[in-house]
């Protein structure tokens, strides 16, 4: 899937970070996949994130201290996926500093290597509840490309919203829709 921007709401982010640092704790890398519905919701310019699938969940051994993920987990994602008409928009994963920039594994291996797709990568294994400008975001280009935005700029490919947001952005598409 070819998209550029992805949404997520403040409540599913939130529950995102606090359930990345319980899953890694204090000492080991944790993350997640990033899911749209299929075909995905279009929201503030992006498509938005409708559910999450951590890595230990769809493989158990995944978390090794960085992350390993096993035909298993890719197996079981394709899965969960079809089940419930989702499909893997991003991913975000934790590093034990604060540092955000993919390591050369990282950029090697993208989680899912199709242009388009959304890697994150929040510091400190997510411990002190990063806020969105403490996240690397890293959009993959394809053959690979990455293009990175740090601070204020990650908002270009990741935006946070709330729920008065929502409600403007859903009465804007029905208004535009009864207008044609």
């Amino acid at each position: 899937m070819n998209q550029t921007k992805v949404v997520i709401s403040r409540r599913r982010y939130r529950r995102l970070m606090a359930e990345l640092a319980r899953r890694g704790g204090s000492h080991r890398e944790s993350g997640a996949f990033l899911l749209a519905a299929r075909p995905p919701k279009q929201l503030l310019g992006g498509v938005e994130v409708v559910d999450v699938a951590y890595y230990d969940d769809l493989d158990p051994g995944s978390l090794t201290g960085g992350i390993t993920m096993h035909d298993v987990g890719f197996t079981a994602l394709n899965r969960y996926c079809r089940d419930k008409a989702l499909t893997v928009v991003g991913d975000v994963h934790t590093h034990p500093s604060s540092i955000v920039r993919q390591s050369n594994i990282d950029a090697s291996n993208p989680m899912i290597a199709f242009a388009g797709h959304v890697a994150i990568i929040a510091p400190n294994y997510a411990q002190r509840k990063p806020k969105p400008p403490a996240l690397g975001v890293h959009l993959f280009l394809g053959s690979g490309r990455w293009q990175s935005y740090f601070g204020r700029d990650g908002e270009d490919v990741l935006q946070v919203f709330g729920w008065p947001t929502r409600v403007a952005a859903r009465f804007a598409r029905r208004f535009e829709e009864r207008s044609r």
